[in-house]
């Protein structure tokens, strides 16, 4: 169900008559004092530095720079991530929806999967799904663009297939969605997730795999999400779905645009570039519907009719970005940007300022912290499409109020003590923004250097990277590594970032929106030699 649903109205309600009436020891510096000052657009820059940022932010120092000693060190540890787990290969064989030369013939596809078990039998691993995966694309698009981002960089051959098995899972979504009685059929509406056929399949050197939806198909009403039997699905047949798509995981959707379009102007594979250009035109669809609908997005019942889900007579909050603008009208703006951004190239009146909620935000992060990753990418999703589609006055505007967003990271240490993820998720936050157009201090390079190592040596220490391997025993495992660690906890930082991010340093890597003047964490040109993986 949505993360910003409505538990946060009793917040609101505290705060309404005051509107009305006017990481690990490598990372601990996080807590030392001082705020910058708020991120003040410079002049237009043109400097022939090798960059189509717009624009300069001018910030104020902080913090001492990593030496290029510390930062080759850091850079070892991500290729030592990488290669000594295996990572790359392991998306691929753990990623599944519709194998390659399935016995219907129906279109192969990979999805990141959650809620979903691992059996290990003799020589063959069956994942067995056994609830719902609402929000598979938190993780599936993070995944996605990052392969993508590498592919252009590099060309590899393992961030190709990644690609092309995933950028179709994308695609599925929406095809899934399709109901045989549609006269002509809607396919600008997504899924939660899609149940499709279970069958045997080999994954890397022939290994064996089942793929196991039927603990999943049964029929589900509820308030937030629905499993409909789609028998005459004109894709795959004889399916289930789940319906009901929430906007929770749209913000990581909506960041693959910009990298969708520079992979089907400039990469250099032309399957590739194909399935990225198909891909995009089903978001840019999915998103032109939402916006013809209000800022709802729409479903399907069990009969394949679209509908716009309403609770008590208003747009039901999980899939509608306009619920409370009577609270304060740019309280969703920068969802409502994004999507007139990806769906028009136009910002249709959506003017975010610098990215800030007002009081609607206040509410939803004070309800609860897992709020947080939703607005903030949202955030930084607008900030990307402005980029990519020339908006720069927005982009200007919307890359100074990242400012806020890291203050409180680097700064708010009574809510970093409560949250065990807190440097994990500054770190990637960090490394995200920096790829549009954040000039990071050296402080907070100095954070996300430090979680990068912890990181590593934390996912390098799981050991079912290989859920083939002799050396694990028959069993049911959860085969996405977790984020806690086993070592000493500091100030409250019992994990480190999440297994997607494992490559989110590609998307920093190959954007070509980076501010040259940013303070440094790893060296790219290291990072994409292939011979290293």
């Amino acid at each position: 169900m949505t993360r910003l649903a409505l538990p946060i109205l009793a917040v609101f309600t505290m705060l309404l008559p005051a509107a009305c009436g006017t990481s690990g020891q490598q990372s601990a510096d996080i807590g030392d004092t001082g705020t910058d000052e708020a991120a003040s657009p410079d002049a237009d820059a043109s400097t022939g530095d090798d960059t189509l940022l717009p624009f300069r932010l001018q910030r104020d120092a902080e913090g001492q720079a990593l030496t290029p000693v510390e930062v080759t060190q850091t850079t070892q540890a991500v290729l030592a991530l990488w290669k000594g787990t295996g990572y790359f290969q392991w998306i691929l064989d753990t990623g599944h929806g519709m194998a390659t030369g399935n016995e219907w013939g129906y279109p192969d596809y990979k999805l990141w999967w959650q809620d979903t078990t691992a059996v290990k039998a003799g020589d063959t691993v069956t994942f067995r799904h056994v609830d719902g995966g609402d929000n598979n694309l938190m993780r599936h698009a993070r995944v996605l663009l990052y392969a993508l981002a590498g592919h252009m960089a590099t060309g590899d051959a393992r961030l190709k297939e990644i690609s092309l098995q995933y950028l179709r899972g994308i695609q599925a979504m929406y095809t899934a969605m399709v109901w045989a009685n549609e006269d002509p059929p809607i396919d600008t509406i997504m899924s939660r997730a899609i149940y499709n056929h279970s069958h045997p399949y080999t994954v890397s050197g022939g290994r064996k795999a089942v793929v196991d939806y039927e603990p999943s198909k049964v029929e589900e009403i509820e308030r937030h999400h629905d499993i409909v039997h789609n028998p005459g699905n004109p894709t795959f047949g004889d399916i289930w779905v789940r319906s009901k798509r929430s906007k929770d995981d749209l913000p990581f959707l909506y960041r693959l645009v910009p990298v969708l379009m520079r992979v089907a102007t400039n990469d250099r594979d032309p399957d590739v570039v194909a399935e990225a250009a198909k891909t995009l035109g089903y978001i840019r669809g999915f998103c032109r519907d939402v916006v013809d609908h209000e800022y709802r997005i729409r479903t399907k019942g069990p009969d394949g009719v679209p509908y716009e889900p309403f609770y008590d007579g208003v747009p039901d909050d999980f899939a509608s970005y306009t619920t409370f603008d009577w609270l304060d009208p740019n309280a969703e703006c920068n969802a409502k940007l994004a999507s007139a951004l990806i769906a028009t190239g136009e910002p249709l009146g959506n003017d975010c300022l610098d990215g800030y909620g007002g009081l609607y935000e206040e509410a939803a992060l004070a309800t609860h912290y897992w709020g947080s990753p939703i607005i903030y990418y949202f955030h930084i999703a607008a900030l990307a499409e402005a980029l990519a589609e020339g908006q720069n006055d927005a982009a200007r505007a919307l890359a100074a109020g990242l400012e806020r967003r890291a203050d409180v990271y680097l700064n708010d240490q009574a809510q970093r003590k409560t949250v065990s993820t807190w440097d994990g998720d500054a770190a990637t936050f960090l490394i995200t923004a920096a790829s549009y157009g954040f000039p990071l201090t050296a402080r907070e390079a100095r954070l996300v250097s430090g979680e990068l190592q912890r990181a590593s040596v934390h996912y390098r220490g799981y050991a079912l990277w290989n859920l083939w391997a002799g050396s694990v025993p028959d069993g049911e495992y959860d085969y996405i590594p977790g984020d806690r660690v086993s070592s000493e906890v500091i100030d409250g930082q019992g994990a480190v970032f999440q297994p997607a991010e494992i490559a989110a340093v590609l998307e920093y890597c190959e954007s070509p929106y980076k501010d040259p003047s940013s303070s440094p964490f790893v060296d790219c040109a290291a990072l994409l030699d292939t011979q290293r993986w």
